[in-house]
């Protein structure tokens, strides 16, 4: 698997290096990123607004919601956890501290009380005052300002109501618009080149149908943990239709998987290059997970969404039957099934399987006996 990404960091360096990414910056998540933070990089744009580069990552401390055990190597990794948070919040502050002199303004607010800590840090680095807007948040429960500028960064680590810590960090840089803006590069024409690209390594399209209308959507919502990994909610409307393309690399097919993954990376990223009635989001880091949850690499919408926008993804996920992308197309509210590789339709929670990807009943009476459990 590190030789499918390989060409793909030479290719996100090279994205990068046409951003003016603040060098410190960088260097910071370069080493949250070794530390074991995991650091997302997307491309975001479209609908009229300024194509940017976003780093972010978050972190979380739940040491202090387990009293100690009187285990000592459970109090040691508890222990350890912490500082090694603890290790990471310096790092940001202090770089934070260090930029003081380029940002163009900042704000800040911290609050330390018997062990509670609150921190809420937000900079601009723009310059150009008519490419800043401000907008107010009131979290964390400060209506400190974030900005909407072609460089800027904010972070805040605070105590939850379940006393575990959380935080993010997020920096948004600016990109040069495109000298050329293929504009004739619609979702059709990217669809049909991914469906010609998979029939090139003669990998066959597997055709799906997740559905739920409202009186089901409505009724199960809320308790039915286990059939859903992914929901995206529009506008509180929660049914919808999603008509999926599900394509499958066997897991013994390493390299035909690198080469199929490095041309459908560059379809999805450049599909980005177009002028684009919808918003985009593209994952430069998107891996391969379990089949209860999928990574996507592409996504584009309606950012001013209603009940019948169009949402569309490029998802890409790992399971014992081998390494699957999914095309999605979603009418409403998109549910992504924890099963969804092996789903040939699921229709208000009623499942049918493609041949030979049915669970087996080992499989299915380990589940049953986690909700009897619930």
């Amino acid at each position: 698997m590190k030789k499918l990404f390989c060409t793909l960091f030479i290719a996100l360096f090279c994205a990068v290096s046409h951003a003016q990414v603040n060098t410190k910056i960088a260097q910071l998540f370069d080493r949250l990123n070794e530390s074991s933070g995991k650091v997302y990089i997307h491309k975001i744009g479209g609908q009229k607004r300024p194509i940017r580069l976003e780093y972010y990552t978050g972190f979380s401390d739940n040491s202090d919601t387990h009293p100690s055990l009187g285990n000592p190597v459970v109090d040691s990794l508890q222990r350890e956890m912490k500082k090694t948070t603890l290790k990471k919040i310096a790092d940001v502050r202090n770089t934070i501290d260090e930029l003081q002199e380029e940002a163009v303004e900042t704000y800040r607010y911290e609050h330390h009380c018997n062990g509670n800590d609150t921190i809420f840090y937000s900079m601009n680095f723009c310059r150009d005052t008519a490419r800043v807007r401000k907008y107010p948040t009131n979290y964390p429960k400060v209506p400190f300002p974030c900005f909407d500028s072609d460089e800027n960064l904010y972070f805040w680590y605070l105590r939850h109501l379940d006393r575990a810590y959380h935080g993010l960090l997020v920096y948004r840089v600016a990109l040069p618009q495109p000298d050329f803006l293929d504009a004739t590069y619609t979702k059709e024409t990217l669809t049909a080149d991914i469906q010609r690209l998979f029939k090139q390594y003669h990998i066959k399209p597997r055709k799906a149908l997740w559905q739920h209308d409202k009186a089901y959507s409505d009724t199960v919502w809320r308790d039915n943990d286990y059939n859903y990994a992914v929901r995206t909610q529009i506008d509180n409307c929660l049914e919808g239709v999603t008509d999926a393309t599900i394509y499958t690399v066997p897991r013994d097919q390493e390299q035909l998987l690198r080469e199929i993954h490095e041309k459908l990376y560059n379809l999805a990223l450049n599909y980005t290059n177009i002028q684009n009635e919808l918003y985009y989001d593209f994952n430069y880091n998107a891996t391969f997970n379990g089949s209860s949850y999928w990574d996507y690499m592409l996504r584009t919408y309606d950012i001013n969404s209603s009940p019948t926008s169009s949402d569309y993804k490029i998802g890409i996920s790992q399971d014992d039957f081998g390494f699957h992308y999914v095309i999605a197309q979603t009418k409403g509210t998109l549910w992504v099934p924890n099963d969804w590789p092996s789903l040939k339709s699921i229709i208000n929670g009623k499942k049918t399987y493609f041949k030979g990807m049915e669970p087996s009943k080992q499989s299915s009476g380990l589940l049953n006996l986690l909700k009897k459990d619930k």
